[in-house]
């Protein structure tokens, strides 16, 4: 490194806007070795204005020439770079949010240096490259995932997971050569998650997933996780060990997979990972994590979420201090999060809740008992919160369905018609034609909810059933149109399609009958046919 180059890290180093990093690119690029090409980018990810600049229309000259001066010194002195400078260089395209077309030649370049440098990662480097890979949008299936994941694996095999515990005594002990952190570890979690592997298939990364499944487990046994830590693990692992077919409503059954295979050994790792995370999401964590100013909304939503997912809540303890944590977060929370918080409560398996916030269904106590219970329980701040951002307009079709659903299922009156009345007003407010606004499962889940709530008093409810059926008969009308257009003229992948419309329209056929057996020829159906259905 010259004294030329020292003096350029030195400037970018001192500027805090992205601006400035660029003017010292423009002036300076064709001087710049691989450490101030990390250095720049590093710097405008975390500038206040870098993401501004990068994201305008046709991206901005100067950051896709420091891309193409880093690819091409990388490309140039493979053999030569370091570990450090290489994922220094992912995870700062990745915080950029550069996106993987515009990083494309850096990405390959770095692909190429990694074949030669992969064992000489340590666990931090390891994290922050897959992280970035991750928030890139690098595919799962590019040599570049599988070489850091390989070394990942390795490197928590020798031993580097540490106990991670946080005591002075444990600090002291830590080795950054070997050792994991929880926070490497749970990003890790998060970016495998996020680039679509699947620890029921795991493939090639079938021995990464049991290592850090593992380590997962000892670090939430120790405690060593906070709640952003825990709420990256545990939504990770909901989605790792869930089936590439259901990514929403699917619990972590029972483990088929051949039990002497990697595969097995992932599933039975990711269990007990998660089973370990939950029960330490008691309620007095929580109130520590929330005392300590590291709690957010996004995190209670996400770790009810994945609780409900894996089926981690008949534990009473963890259910009630998933779902009071989910009440006191739901004011700050937003409409994605909320929903969340409510498809969540809805999975908890309804003997976990005590009275004071009991979701009993209608089957099983009077209306009476089910209103009194409501009043001081764990639905009322999740439901007025959903309620005012609907009305505010900034819930989405899926985020009103999936919502929906979770307080008919959970059979909650009082909530539940203030849920509704907010959704039956947002669907009516939807532009025309609704079915292009509102996908075919949110539909039959919409109409759905509302048949299960006995709705249909208020002439805003009838007119929102009304427009969520004449959608549901114009998608059936279309979906019949394009199976004959497919008979008639062929079209390549036409069975599949065929089985997509198939299904599509069991699911409408199955949504009414469930209609009709919900409210059981009550005030709903008597006005939809009123009104023209």
């Amino acid at each position: 490194m010259s004294q030329r180059q020292v003096q350029i890290n030195t400037e970018l180093a001192r500027s805090a806007l992205a601006s400035d990093v660029l003017a010292i690119v423009r002036r300076s690029v064709a001087e710049f070795n691989v450490v101030n090409c990390g250095t720049a980018l590093s710097r405008i990810a975390r500038a206040p204005d870098g993401r501004r600049l990068v994201a305008r229309e046709g991206g901005d000259p100067d950051v896709a020439s420091l891309l193409a001066t880093a690819a091409g010194l990388v490309r140039h002195h493979a053999r030569h770079v370091e570990s450090r400078q290489l994922a220094s260089l992912l995870h700062a395209c990745g915080k950029l949010g550069v996106g993987v077309e515009a990083a494309a030649e850096l990405v390959s370049a770095v692909e190429r240096a990694t074949e030669m440098h992969a064992s000489k990662f340590n666990p931090q480097e390891l994290a922050n490259a897959v992280w970035g890979c991750a928030k890139l949008g690098v595919r799962v299936d590019r040599a570049l995932v599988r070489l850091l994941g390989d070394a990942a694996a390795a490197s928590l095999r020798r031993g580097g997971a540490g106990s991670g515990s946080g005591s002075r005594d444990e600090k002291k002990k830590f080795d950054w050569r070997v050792d994991w952190t929880a926070q490497g570890v749970s990003n890790v979690a998060w970016a495998f998650a996020t680039l679509g592997a699947s620890a029921r298939e795991p493939g090639a990364f079938a021995q990464l997933f049991h290592a850090l499944f593992s380590a997962i487990e000892r670090k939430a046994s120790a405690g060593a996780f906070n709640a952003q830590e825990t709420a990256n693990a545990l939504w990770a692992v909901a989605r790792l060990a869930a089936s590439a077919d259901d990514v929403v409503h699917q619990s972590l059954g029972p483990d088929n997979s051949d039990s002497d295979g990697f595969e097995g050994s992932a599933l039975r790792s990711a269990r007990a990972a998660a089973s370990a995370l939950a029960s330490s999401t008691t309620g007095s964590w929580f109130e520590r994590q929330r005392t300590a100013g590291g709690l957010e909304s996004q995190h209670v939503a996400n770790i009810a979420w994945a609780c409900g997912k894996l089926g981690l809540a008949s534990d009473a303890r963890v259910a009630e201090a998933n779902a009071t944590a989910a009440a006191a977060a739901a004011p700050g929370a937003n409409a994605q999060e909320l929903s969340m918080m409510a498809w969540a409560i809805a999975e908890f398996p309804p003997a976990t809740l005590t009275i004071d916030g009991s979701v009993s269904s209608v089957s099983t106590i009077s209306r009476e008992s089910a209103k009194e219970n409501e009043v001081n329980g764990f639905l009322r701040p999740v439901a007025a919160s959903f309620a005012a951002r609907a009305a505010e307009g900034v819930a989405s079709p899926q985020q009103l369905a999936t919502t929906a659903r979770a307080f008919a299922k959970l059979g909650a009156l009082d909530t539940g018609l203030m849920v509704m009345d907010a959704v039956a007003e947002a669907c009516l407010a939807l532009p025309e034609p609704l079915e292009d606004r509102v996908l075919p499962q949110d539909v039959a889940n919409l109409l759905w909810a509302f048949a299960k709530l006995q709705l249909g008093e208020k002439e805003t409810h009838v007119r929102a059933f009304a427009a969520l059926a004449k959608a549901a008969r114009a998608r059936l009308r279309a979906a019949r149109k394009k199976k004959r257009a497919l008979a008639i003229f062929g079209r390549r992948n036409a069975n599949e399609r065929l089985k997509r419309l198939k299904r599509l329209k069991r699911s409408f056929r199955e949504s009414f009958v469930h209609v009709a057996a919900a409210h059981d020829g009550g005030v709903v159906a008597r006005r939809a046919r009123n009104s023209g259905r």
